[in-house]
């Protein structure tokens, strides 16, 4: 290596599909993955929460992917529970299957296109390339702003 080489930086991440689609998380934020979990609804939450469940004692709310990004509901089929971890929640996603975890260079995640216009683009961290595939890198501190989401349906209201 010479002294202008810079060494390549990678990226770990958990693939899984949701409702035909791909995402991906940062491998150091997800804790567990979860077969299947009784969830149990709760009155007057935001409707991408579909409730919580009982995980060893621990209670963690359950979130509808696709309702959170505008994109319809996660089908009832779904059976896996991505238990994911921010600095300051822990949540489950419900997801159809865990397709992979791989390791990914740096240069080959892209930021979000700002042409695409979507409200569902700030959930976004980034786009992964993994061969001819693209898969939406998710932001998890954006996704779990529900603090943002109660004061946007208070004004639909």
């Amino acid at each position: 290596m010479t002294e202008g080489d810079k060494p390549m930086q990678s990226v770990q991440i958990v693939v899984f599909r949701v409702g035909g689609l791909e995402y991906a998380v940062g491998i150091e934020q997800v804790q567990e993955i979860i077969d299947r979990a009784e969830i149990t609804r709760v009155p007057h939450a935001p409707d991408f929460i579909l409730g919580v469940f009982n995980l060893r004692g621990k209670i963690i709310p359950a979130i509808d992917l696709m309702r959170r990004l505008g994109l319809g509901s996660t089908s009832q089929d779904a059976q896996i529970i991505v238990e994911v971890a921010t600095d300051d929640h822990t949540i489950g996603i419900l997801a159809d299957y865990v397709t992979e975890t791989t390791e990914v260079p740096a240069e080959d995640i892209e930021p979000p296109s700002v042409m695409i216009g979507d409200t569902s683009q700030k959930y976004i961290k980034g786009i992964v390339k993994i061969d001819d595939r693209l898969i939406s890198l998710l932001d998890l501190e954006a996704l779990l702003n529900i603090d943002e989401t109660t004061a946007s349906e208070r004004q639909v209201r």
